[in-house]
C-alpha cells in the first residue's frame, strides 16, 4: 500500500500522461537447448571466475530469482507484476530478447564467448498473453540464419530489434553487417543499440570499441529510412571520432542526432540508477532541442539493485538535480522500483529545465510515423 504522500506524488506526475512506455527492459532465462536460451557455465564457477559469479548473484537477486529450480518463473513473474501493477496508469514495457555471439566465418553460435542468450521464440511465447509487454527481438549480424530470423520476427509482428555489439563480439561498421542493416531497412524495423561502454554482460570478452556510436553513420547514410535508438545516450566512456581524436560517446551520439534528425533517437535508461550516467543529466537537459527524440527507459533490472539507486539519488541531490522527495522516492522503491525510476526522471531538473511529458510516452509513438506501431499500442491511434 502506498501512503497518502506517496500517492499524491505519483498522481502529480502521471495525471497528464496517456500511458508510460518503458523502452528498455531486459529478460534472462536458464539454459534450455529446446528453447535456445543459454547462461554461460562460467557464472557458476565461483573459485575460477569469482567476479562473474558475483555479477550473476547480483542480477539473479535483481530479477527476483528465488531458487535455481524456478528461475524462469521467478523472472517472468517479477517483470509482469512490476509493470502490470504500476499504480494509476497503464505501463508498457519493451522486453528484450538477447542474441548469442556468432562467429563471422562460420555463422555458427560461439558458446564460449556468449555470456547469456534469450531466444526470440522464447520471449514471444512467454509474453504473448501479457498485452502490456512488447517483445523486442535480437539478431546477431553474423548468424547464418539471418533472413529466416528476420522473417520470424516480422511474422510475429515484432517491430524492434536490440543489439549489444560490445558483448556480442562484432563491430557495427563491419561490412559483414551489411545484410543485417539491409534487412532492418527492408522490414522497417527499429534498431535499439547499446552505445558507449559496457560492463555487465561479460563472459570474458567485452570490446568497448564496438560501442562507438559513429559506427552507424555509414548505414544511416546508405539507408535514409533506417531508424536507430541509441541506448543510454552513449553516456559512458570514450571512442575515436572520424579524425582519430578521442571523444565522449555521449557527444558522439549528440553529433549523430544533429546530423540525422529524421533517423536517430536516444533512450534515457539507467540515468536514475547509475551515477556515471546521471552525471550527464545537466548536459542532456540543456539540449531542449533534442527533447522530441528522447524516450524513457528504466534499464530493468539494473534499478532493482538498491545500492546503485541510493547512490544515484544521493548524487542527484548533491548536484541539486533532485531538490526534494528523495526520501519519498526511496520509500516508494520498496513497493515498486519501476515507480521510483519513473518519478526520478520525471522530477529531475537542471536550470529549470526538465524532461517534458512527451519523453515518457508520445515520443516513442512518433518514431513509428512511417511504419506500423507495435500491436499493443495500436488501439490508441
Amino acid at each position: 500500500d502506498y501512503s497518502v504522500q506517496e500517492k499524491n506524488l505519483i498522481f502529480e506526475n502521471i495525471k497528464d500522461l496517456p500511458f508510460i512506455v518503458d523502452s528498455h527492459m531486459h529478460l534472462a532465462a536458464k539454459t534450455n537447448v529446446k528453447q535456445d536460451n543459454f547462461i554461460n557455465p562460467k557464472f557458476d564457477k565461483y573459485f575460477r571466475y569469482p567476479i562473474l559469479s558475483f555479477k550473476k548473484n547480483i542480477f539473479w537477486s535483481a530479477f527476483g530469482v528465488k531458487s535455481e529450480q524456478t528461475i524462469n518463473i521467478d523472472i517472468l513473474d517479477r517483470i509482469y507484476r512490476l509493470t502490470n501493477y504500476f499504480p494509476g496508469i497503464k505501463y508498457y514495457g519493451l522486453v528484450f530478447a538477447f542474441a548469442a555471439v556468432y562467429d563471422k566465418e562460420s555463422g555458427e553460435k560461439n558458446i564460449e564467448k556468449t555470456a547469456f542468450s534469450v531466444s526470440n521464440k522464447y520471449l514471444i511465447n512467454q509474453i504473448k498473453n501479457s498485452p502490456h509487454l512488447i517483445p523486442v527481438g535480437s539478431i546477431h549480424p553474423y548468424q547464418k540464419n539471418l533472413k529466416e530470423e528476420f522473417l520470424f520476427l516480422v511474422k510475429n509482428q515484432v517491430r524492434l530489434i536490440k543489439i549489444l555489439p560490445n558483448s556480442m563480439g562484432f563491430s557495427p561498421r563491419d561490412e559483414n553487417c551489411h545484410l543485417f542493416f539491409k534487412l532492418l531497412n527492408q522490414h522497417k524495423l527499429i534498431l535499439i543499440t547499446h552505445v558507449g561502454d559496457e560492463h555487465s554482460v561479460d563472459s570474458g570478452h567485452i570490446n568497448n570499441n564496438n560501442g562507438n556510436p559513429l559506427h552507424y553513420k555509414k548505414w544511416l547514410i546508405k539507408y535514409p529510412k533506417l531508424k536507430i535508438i541509441f541506448a543510454h545516450v552513449g553516456s559512458e566512456g570514450k571512442n575515436l571520432d572520424n579524425k582519430g581524436s578521442e571523444q565522449y560517446n555521449f557527444d558522439l551520439v549528440l553529433q549523430l542526432m544533429e546530423e540525422f534528425p529524421q533517423q536517430t533517437y536516444a533512450d534515457i535508461s539507467a540515468f536514475s540508477s547509475v551515477v556515471e550516467r546521471a552525471s550527464y543529466l545537466p548536459l542532456l537537459l540543456k539540449r531542449q532541442d533534442l527533447m522530441d527524440r528522447l524516450i524513457y527507459g528504466s534499464d530493468y533490472p539494473v534499478q532493482m539493485i538498491l545500492p546503485l539507486v541510493k547512490t544515484a539519488l544521493w548524487y542527484m541531490q548533491w548536484k541539486n538535480l533532485i531538490k526534494s522527495d528523495a526520501s519519498l522516492l526511496t520509500s516508494i522503491y520498496d513497493k515498486n522500483p519501476l515507480v521510483t525510476s519513473f518519478l526520478t526522471m520525471k522530477k529531475v531538473k537542471y536550470n529549470n529545465k526538465s524532461f517534458p511529458k512527451k519523453v515518457f510516452a508520445k515520443n516513442f509513438i512518433k518514431i513509428f510515423n512511417d511504419r506500423p506501431l507495435p500491436i499493443q499500442l495500436q488501439k490508441y491511434f
